[in-house]
């Protein structure tokens, strides 16, 4: 395997232009790295026209969207639906790796979502996002723009989250002991 690999790195070398400005953008993916990007690059190819209906085809081609069944008003759980298995496994090796990490956009997500949906889920949804965002980096021709570990706070401050009450929490005891009824 080793030295099919090897081959096959000393073709894509050899390729000018398009396909290695693609490869060299797909490498500013947080843990992605050199095998994942070229198989990944193999995969789906460089040209991004082909999914005409844009990212939500990319993701639904590679496997990753989310799915959707809903009866009498309930939500159901959804297996994964079957995909391109090389691209996924690309995916969810560097999803893996994201999710090991302090630092960076794609770990806080992976750290929020793990907490309430579990790690599979978050994995999912994690594989999800890097689609997406390759997806908008092989059409526009930009790197991987991190958005920072403060994204979601910065989207949403304390101060401005209305599910948190801003009161003192002696006021709040105060009020639910006046609120009390003696019998």
């Amino acid at each position: 395997m080793g030295l099919l690999f090897d081959l096959f790195l000393a073709r894509t070398e050899k390729v000018p232009g398009r396909a290695k400005t693609r490869r060299l953008l797909l490498l500013t993916v947080p843990d992605l790295g050199p095998h994942g990007a070229e198989d990944l690059l193999a995969e789906i190819g460089p040209d991004m026209t082909i999914f005409e209906a844009g990212t939500e085809h990319l993701a639904s081609w590679v496997g990753v969207c989310p799915g959707s069944h809903e009866s009498a008003g309930k939500k159901k759980n959804v297996a994964v639906r079957p995909g391109n298995r090389y691209a996924k496994r690309a995916l969810g090796m560097a999803a893996k790796n994201v999710s090991r990490h302090k630092n960076g956009f794609l770990s806080v997500r992976f750290k929020r979502l793990a907490a309430r949906r579990g790690y599979t889920k978050a994995l999912v949804a994690t594989k999800h996002a890097m689609i997406i965002a390759i997806w908008h980096m092989l059409t526009t021709g930009s790197c991987y723009h991190d958005l920072g570990t403060g994204y979601y706070t910065r989207r949403t401050p304390p101060e401005a989250d209305p599910t948190q009450d801003r009161r003192p929490r002696s006021r709040r005891i105060h009020r639910c002991q006046d609120s009390r009824i003696d019998t």
